[in-house]
């Protein structure tokens, strides 16, 4: 069974947070410091994933493909070049694809889950979005 944890982007500290608690009646979260409202953060699931370094994977993750992912993706169709390319992890109709900064690329399925260990974190949307405007 996956892990269900989370953390957030606090927008007014603009920094990543710990969750600790979610509080659905209230509409806030604690960070084990302060409690934060609904608002004030982004919440940021954790996709039950670990990249090849053992860090987790949450959603607004930004990820580096290897050869493998590469090649994978040309598998499904996708048109990408022989080399390393960046993609954002979002929740997206129900499941968690890979995109990059013009549509999906690819759907977080048992394939992609089988070979995240080829993948790794190099950063997340909030703190590191100029990634993908310098990806391909």
């Amino acid at each position: 069974m996956r892990e269900i944890k989370f953390r957030a982007w606090e927008k007014h500290l603009k920094e990543i947070i710990p969750v600790y608690d979610i509080d659905f009646d209230f509409k806030q979260i604690n960070t084990n410091k302060a409690w934060r409202r609904f608002d004030e953060v982004e919440l940021m699931q954790y996709t039950g994933l670990k990249d090849k370094n053992g860090k987790d994977i949450y959603e607004g993750d930004i990820i580096a493909t290897d050869d493998y992912a590469v090649a994978m993706l040309k598998h499904w169709g996708k048109k990408t070049e022989e080399k390393i390319s960046l993609y954002e992890i979002k929740f997206f109709e129900g499941r968690y694809m890979l995109f990059d900064k013009n549509s999906w690329v690819a759907v977080l399925n048992h394939h992609v889950m089988s070979k995240a260990n080829e993948l790794t974190v190099v950063g997340n949307f909030y703190e590191n979005h100029e990634l993908l405007e310098k990806s391909k």
